[in-house]
């Protein structure tokens, strides 16, 4: 009885480990949707009027704005994905110790990137930017 009993739960462990394998597997097929080390010149907009230009600069899994350094933004950790049309979907939200908040979202198509960032501010409005560019 005691061996019937162990060979159900050797059986049992052994399949499990088997769906675990195959899922780590089917999981390392896909590589994950990178940005890494490329570099993009963009044009940021407020209300349809050019407010800058500055460069989004994508390195070590951190996005970083060439001109946010000015006011104490740091480059910080973002997301992407794939999307079916072959795009890139991104966003990362960028920290200020005196100069608050900006919320980036964009896309990357080939070497086409555009989006919007919103800058926020304890004490004055957000202010909602309209980006696009190219990579360099």
């Amino acid at each position: 009885m005691k061996s019937t009993y162990f060979f159900l739960l050797a059986m049992a462990l052994a399949a499990i480990s088997c769906n675990q394998q195959k899922g780590t597997q089917e999981a390392s097929k896909e590589a994950p949707p990178t940005l890494e080390n490329r570099v993009f010149k963009i044009d940021n907009y407020v209300n349809d009027k050019k407010e800058s230009s500055e460069d989004l600069i994508f390195k070590n899994n951190m996005v970083e704005g060439s001109d946010c350094g000015q006011w104490g933004f740091v480059a910080s950790a973002y997301t992407a994905e794939n999307m079916p049309d072959g795009s890139i979907k991104f966003s990362s939200v960028m920290l200020s110790p005196n100069e608050g908040k900006m919320v980036w979202e964009g896309m990357v198509k080939d070497k086409a990137i555009e989006g919007k960032m919103v800058w926020s501010k304890e004490g004055q409005d957000d202010i909602d930017y309209v980006f696009r560019g190219m990579e360099k």
